[in-house]
């Protein structure tokens, strides 16, 4: 009995699109932001639906996070580097960073619910995900 009821389990798995390896991979596509979307999207792009979703939803999300890291760098060393307190104002080069990290933490915060089943959207990029995928 337990063997069929491990088999029942399983296509159950299989039709959600949920469990076994392929459970992992939705976290693994927010781990390294667009670079691992793009691998989880090359990988499992046709045969599993909400993988497809998160691999897009990351791509995007990774490209918007990194962008916007970029131009905060930017504006934080124009501030820095205009004033003649350079010395002083040196620790302001660290908030981009900090907001990097933040913004990383939510896209695995993201990948984890899509590793236990719930799918969120993210918003601005989740619409243009679901509409890729």
């Amino acid at each position: 009995m337990a063997g069929a009821k491990s088999s029942e389990d399983s296509k159950q798995n299989q039709q959600s699109g949920v469990g076994g390896n392929d459970s992992v991979m939705f976290l693994f596509a927010y781990l390294l932001s667009w670079i691992s979307g793009i691998i989880v999207l090359l990988m499992y792009g046709e045969r599993n639906k909400r993988l497809k979703f998160h691999a897009m939803q990351s791509i995007l999300y990774g490209i918007g996070a990194m962008v916007v890291v970029v131009i905060l760098d930017f504006i934080f060393a124009a501030i820095i580097f205009s004033t003649l307190g350079f010395f002083y104002l040196a620790w302001l080069a660290l908030i981009p960073n900090l907001i990097g990290l933040l913004l990383w933490l939510y896209g695995m915060y993201i990948g984890y619910q899509g590793y236990t089943g719930k799918d969120v959207e993210i918003p601005f990029v989740g619409p243009m995900a679901k509409q890729h995928s």
